[in-house]
């Protein structure tokens, strides 16, 4: 806000310039004259505390001392070439340059290393730079091989345009006034912008993001837009330093609209990126509920296979139960008992000795009527005496019915499945929250950064979206209170 108070149409340009310096990125403002390109660049060195400001315009004429230093003198003395860096450009923390395209090669050369390492060749030492951000401005874009390399080092590209007509009334009725300074306790120090880049480096890309990558490196390159690997690798930091500015730790295609200001060459390929950027979010509206649906239902099954889910039933030495023959409690697995034919009644075995013996009668078990009519017959007391020794009886064994009883999980499933259930959840709110806004004549994103510019026939689509992330929101709720009544070990 304070960076583009009182200017008016200069809101997206003055947080694109703060969130390159957050992410250790240079930004070019390209623009006609007069469009407040560096009154953006100071109002960005006043951010920063202890900035020290450098300005310097540019022309094919411009020496090296005008930006660098003067050679010094008393090194000179010394056979030693170096510089007097006070006060120029290498004791700088913001510099803009004006006219940055205009410049001869003895000075584009040396803005190379400035602009990548922060580093300053100054003699024979090579000297690290307090150079947090370098604000370029142009009239024009480059021509010619020998700027390209200078070119991309700039990841941020605004185009600045004089005022609209519907900001002009602002433009002559706002008052001639100097941006306030920040208190002290307001302004980034150089020790939180580098802790911002590590904390960053956690970011991760969603998966809807990863794929827009590819696409979008596809379209652009049969588009025959040119974008270099490293320009892309850099783009993923500043994304990841806007997620995580916006306390977010996942990059949502809401951060992604910020490419629109990273991956042209040529001013007219800025509507080309924003095109492919509308066309993929519009899909991803579309797509992402229905993956998220079929997510939600996988847990649902999951929760409901467990809620389900019965084991034995185990007395407090750990041993099975199971219920005997009387609905009693019992650790033995199997009954033994005697077997009974197909009336009902019990078999024995076939006398094998004695009296009763008979060699040739058929083998098997025999109910009592076959005993007393093969081996038995007129002999009562026999038979009786013969029924009352267990050894005759033909046994069997009988797998008794486990007692069982809902399965009961240990806290470290239960606590498994819940951090499963929420981080599910964390990603639908994040997907909601950059949904969130409705088509409107302005963007609104969620994002600080600026939001995705979304047109009038997506209105539907932003609708239909929301209910269904909502609805598979509320069940992964209504799973997580399930698990939470899932029995425990030890409750």
């Amino acid at each position: 806000v304070e960076l583009s108070a009182g200017l008016v149409e200069r809101d997206e340009a003055a947080r694109l310039c703060l969130l390159a310096a957050l992410a250790g990125e240079h930004v070019l403002l390209v623009g006609p004259p007069g469009t407040a390109k560096s009154e953006l660049a100071r109002r960005l060195c006043r951010v920063i505390a202890d900035g020290r400001f450098f300005e310097r315009l540019l022309t094919r004429f411009s020496v090296p001392e005008e930006v660098f230093g003067p050679l010094s003198i008393r090194g000179l003395e010394r056979d030693e070439y170096t510089r007097l860096t006070e006060g120029y450009l290498p004791s700088a923390t913001v510099a803009f340059l004006d006219e940055v395209f205009k410049a001869n090669s003895a000075i584009l050369n040396a803005m190379l290393t400035v602009l990548n390492e922060r580093e300053f060749d100054n003699g024979t030492r090579r000297v690290r730079l307090p150079l947090a951000c370098v604000v370029a401005a142009s009239n024009e874009l480059p021509e010619g091989d020998e700027l390209v390399a200078l070119y991309d080092r700039f990841l941020v590209r605004v185009e600045v345009t004089p005022v609209s007509d519907e900001g002009f009334a602002r433009l002559i009725d706002a008052p001639r006034t100097e941006a306030r300074d920040l208190p002290s306790e307001a302004k980034l120090r150089g020790d939180e912008l580098a802790a911002v880049r590590r904390a960053s480096a956690g970011v991760t890309l969603s998966p809807g993001v990863r794929a827009l990558f590819g696409e979008l490196r596809k379209k652009l390159r049969e588009e025959g837009i040119a974008t270099s690997d490293r320009r892309w690798c850099r783009a993923v930091e500043l994304l990841k330093v806007a997620a995580w500015s916006d306390r977010r730790d996942t990059v949502t295609s809401d951060d992604a609209w910020l490419l629109q200001h990273c991956l042209w060459s040529r001013l007219g390929d800025r509507a080309t990126v924003v095109e492919h950027l509308r066309a993929h979010r519009e899909a991803v509206l579309k797509d992402e509920p229905a993956r998220y649906e079929s997510v939600v239902a996988a847990l649902e099954k999951t929760f409901e296979e467990e809620r389900a889910s019965v084991s034995p039933r185990v007395n407090e030495r750990g041993e099975v139960l199971y219920l005997d023959d009387s609905g009693e409690l019992a650790t033995r697995s199997h009954l033994r008992r005697q077997r009974t034919g197909a009336d009902g009644g019990p078999l024995f075995k076939r006398p094998m000795t004695g009296e009763h013996y008979s060699p040739g009668a058929p083998e098997g078990a025999f109910t009592v009527a076959e005993l007393w009519r093969n081996f038995f017959q007129g002999d009562l007391a026999a038979l009786e005496d013969y029924l009352a020794d267990e050894a005759h009886v033909v046994w069997e064994e009988v797998a008794r019915e486990a007692v069982l009883v809902p399965t009961r999980y240990t806290h470290e499933h239960i606590e498994k499945r819940l951090a499963q259930l929420d981080a599910v959840a964390r990603d639908l709110a994040e997907f909601i929250q950059a949904s969130a806004e409705a088509p409107a004549d302005e963007p609104s994103g969620a994002s600080i950064w600026g939001g995705a510019e979304a047109r009038e026939d997506l209105r539907a689509v932003y609708a239909a979206c929301q209910a269904s992330l909502r609805a598979s929101l509320e069940r992964v709720a209504s799973v997580r209170e399930g698990v939470l009544a899932l029995p425990r070990f030890g409750s």
